[in-house]
């Protein structure tokens, strides 16, 4: 059980910026914090930052196919490098991604940014995108044809460290139940099926018109050949909270029934305002 109330600088295994702990302690003190998809993620990353054996949460969170050899760091809202990099009005930003774990370290002096490493033997790297009750976003900024998933999806096959890649990449997408058991509700719960087949995936993954990053030493690898080594999964808010607040969970239309929730969070304020370093 995680008591961050008891340990005041419980937030050094989650890594965030100053920037990203005060806007969490606005969120989980607003009146719509029950349906702010970020105070449920932060939550996830807590968890599993500190739980005494990681293993149960990644066995969910990746399939059961990633083992935990040591303590895991919990990246929120880290950013890797783009793998795509066009001129001025089409280019492509960094990405957010939600939760980062695995094999992963600090990108150069960067406040947010993340890198593959060091390298091993049978290293992976997860990332994971979050959704409460909205949909993922069928567009981007700068291409049309690019959909959100695959946006993510793209930088976790390219992740590495100047042509290292990690031997296996997990793609993870979080909801509430609800939508997991009903699927045709929500573009991602299409895309999550669709990309199944690796060649839906490939195909949209090679929609994209923003040039690919060429800048040494950076390489763009072999899409085809990176897929080889993904598995995406699709796990719930509720099975990943379950441990922490009973099995008898519904983030959508129960919340308010859910036994400790208040005081866990604003435990976690507590905490996230005593914590002056990342």
């Amino acid at each position: 059980m995680v008591e961050p109330r008891d340990r005041p600088e419980f937030t050094k295994r989650i890594r965030t910026t100053p920037a990203q702990r005060a806007g969490m302690c606005g969120a989980i003190s607003a009146s719509n914090a029950y349906r702010n998809e970020k105070v449920w993620t932060f939550l996830v990353a807590d968890l599993l930052a500190h739980a005494s054996d990681q293993q149960p949460l990644v066995d969910l969170l990746c399939g059961g196919q990633a083992t935990v050899r040591e303590p895991l760091d919990v990246w929120f809202e880290a950013q890797p490098l783009p793998p795509r990099q066009g001129t001025s009005g089409n280019s492509e930003g960094n990405t957010k991604v939600d939760l980062a774990f695995g094999q992963i370290v600090a990108r150069g002096t960067t406040v947010a940014g993340i890198a593959y490493g060091p390298h091993r033997p049978d290293s992976w790297v997860c990332f994971a995108e979050a959704k409460c009750m909205s949909d993922c976003s069928g567009t981007v900024t700068y291409d049309p044809l690019r959909n959100q998933l695959t946006r993510v999806i793209e930088n976790v096959l390219t992740f590495q460290a100047d042509g290292q890649f990690p031997d296996h990449v997990f793609f993870t997408l979080i909801t509430p139940r609800l939508f997991k058991e009903h699927p045709g509700v929500r573009l991602y719960g299409y895309k999550m099926h669709e990309y199944v087949d690796r060649d839906r995936l490939l195909h949209d993954l090679e929609l994209c018109r923003i040039p690919r990053r060429s800048s040494a030493p950076y390489v763009y690898p072999d899409l085809a050949e990176r897929l080889k080594h993904l598995t995406l999964t699709w796990t719930t808010y509720e099975e990943l909270l379950a441990q922490q607040f009973g099995a008898d969970l519904d983030i959508v239309d129960g919340v308010n029934k859910i036994a400790g929730l208040k005081p866990h969070l604003e435990g976690l304020v507590a905490a996230l305002r005593s914590v002056s370093n990342p």
